[in-house]
């Protein structure tokens, strides 16, 4: 049985919202399932952006909903399949507190005030200390 988010992708023109991709993530467990659902999302975020670095946008929004709800193994697994993490808070392990969280989001709005849309993906984000990006797929937390 085909997994129930494969029909977003199947056309370049489908629609796909926030709800859709965050729903979608959150129901997968299965390493292979979340390698093909990154595959078809950065296809889908290639045909309809031209230009833009879709595996690169695919894995910021597969990392926003690291903070929806999403359990630690599954973070793991999508850390480990597709390099992603959450762009302000990397892998959440530990997650962020409450705290942490609503100053992360005032700090943010206050560049945003001026000019500055960046987001500051932690220092974890760097191809030195991503196992992906430097080709080894063992997962960096202690089990």
């Amino acid at each position: 049985m085909e997994p129930s988010w494969t029909s977003l992708f199947r056309e370049k023109t489908n629609r796909v919202t926030v709800a859709d991709i965050i729903s979608a993530t959150l129901s997968i467990n299965d390493w292979t399932e979340a390698s093909q659902f990154f595959a078809s999302y950065a296809w889908w975020i290639a045909e309809n952006y031209p230009g833009s670095n879709a595996a690169e946008t695919a894995r910021a929004n597969i990392g926003w909903c690291f903070g929806e709800g999403m359990s630690p193994v599954q973070r793991r697994m999508w850390y480990i399949v597709a390099d992603v993490r959450h762009p302000f808070f990397g892998t959440m392990d530990p997650p962020p507190s409450p705290e942490e969280a609503f100053q992360a989001g005032l700090d943010y709005g206050e560049r945003m005030k001026n000019g500055d849309t960046s987001v500051p993906y932690p220092a974890e984000t760097s191809a030195e200390t991503s196992p992906v990006r430097r080709g080894r797929l063992d997962p960096i937390w202690d089990d």
